[in-house]
């Protein structure tokens, strides 16, 4: 089950501005600053909190002296994953249809698809389930858009 205050924490921390975004991976240091996908917060949100450890850029589950352990730069490690209370290590997220790129037309949603249809991509309000990894480095959607996601799919109506 979803730990719905971590999820609220991760949703504040996204929209405070306090993290630059980057894509393609959990955290990218550059020159002595870091940035950040929507996945690298929520590691770092969970390290804040004891759990998992950071090695360069690489997340890890249990403690630094385990040997063989095999390092995320991409994904959520199990730590974190159970940390949130998430499924699995790529957290689904609802995204209004018109957030997507006009060239991601096969991720909106069934009646902006159909041929012929009413709606119009970048009116929609219909909501779409993706993988808030697609949503930070395939559609690039802020952080912002992100944290939208993640409350309509884990707080509202809690």
């Amino acid at each position: 089950m979803v730990n719905k205050e971590r999820v609220s924490e991760l949703v504040v921390a996204l929209r405070s501005g306090a993290w630059p975004q980057t894509t393609g991976r959990l955290r990218k240091d550059d020159n002595g600053s870091a940035s950040f996908c929507c996945l690298g917060v929520a590691c770092e949100l969970a390290l804040r909190q004891g759990v998992g450890h950071r090695i360069d850029s690489l997340y890890y589950s249990g403690p630094q002296d385990v040997s063989g352990e095999v390092g995320h730069r991409y994904q959520l490690p199990a730590s974190a994953i159970e940390w949130y209370g998430f499924s699995n290590s790529n957290p689904l997220i609802k995204i209004l249809c018109r957030e997507l790129p006009a060239n991601h037309h096969a991720a909106w949603c069934e009646d902006c698809r159909a041929e012929g249809g009413v709606h119009r991509n970048e009116e929609c309000d219909n909501l779409i389930v993706v993988a808030a990894t697609d949503a930070n480095d395939e559609y690039g959607l802020d952080f912002n858009q992100i944290a939208d996601g993640f409350e309509r799919m884990y707080l509202e109506g809690a």
